[in-house]
């Protein structure tokens, strides 16, 4: 009769393992299905914002506009003293530089979304790292450099890293 008694004491207790064991495999699916919704939130939102960037640069009105302050001489807050002489010797116009601006914008919101996914584990370690490596490419390009320093974003800090190794690489070689 005590064996029974055990038996049974030890049906429970497996019981119980078993129990709180799925208890914890469902809060653990919770937890992951709410970091991707998230994360497709974010990425639906930047596609958003992606599509709205590409609606002004095909608009022939928002780019005549933004011509026609850079020819009253209205410069973006992001312009600086490289900047002007880039476009001077490229013969850029307000037009252009609009344009530029936009497209530099898109690229930033791409990385921008690269990096949000990859710290919620949906990216790999080797996929970040070959991403962030083209992030600081494009920023060796003075408009990219200009227009990502300036938009300000949660790639911020990652910017000025990369910026800075930049930097200090163009010391070495000098």
């Amino acid at each position: 009769m005590t064996l029974k008694l055990s038996l049974n004491k030890w049906i429970e207790i497996i019981g119980t393992l078993g129990i709180i064991s799925s208890l914890i495999f469902v809060g653990l699916q919770l937890r992951l299905e709410g970091r991707i919704a998230i994360s497709e939130q974010y990425a639906s939102r930047a596609e958003s914002t992606k599509s709205d960037i590409r609606a002004m640069m095909e608009s022939s009105e928002y780019i005549a506009k933004e011509a026609k302050l850079w020819e009253s001489g209205v410069r973006p807050d992001w312009w600086n003293e490289d900047l002007m002489q880039l476009s001077d010797e490229l013969e850029l116009s307000g037009s252009d530089i609009a344009t530029i601006y936009l497209e530099r914008v898109l690229w930033l919101r791409h990385y921008d979304n690269l990096h949000f996914q990859y710290e919620q584990g949906f990216l790999g370690e080797g996929f970040w790292v070959g991403a962030r490596a083209s992030l600081k490419d494009r920023l060796r390009e003075p408009f990219h450099r200009a227009v990502f320093q300036f938009q300000g974003n949660r790639l911020t800090s990652i910017i000025n890293e990369l910026v800075a190794e930049i930097d200090n690489e163009k010391q070495g070689h000098e």
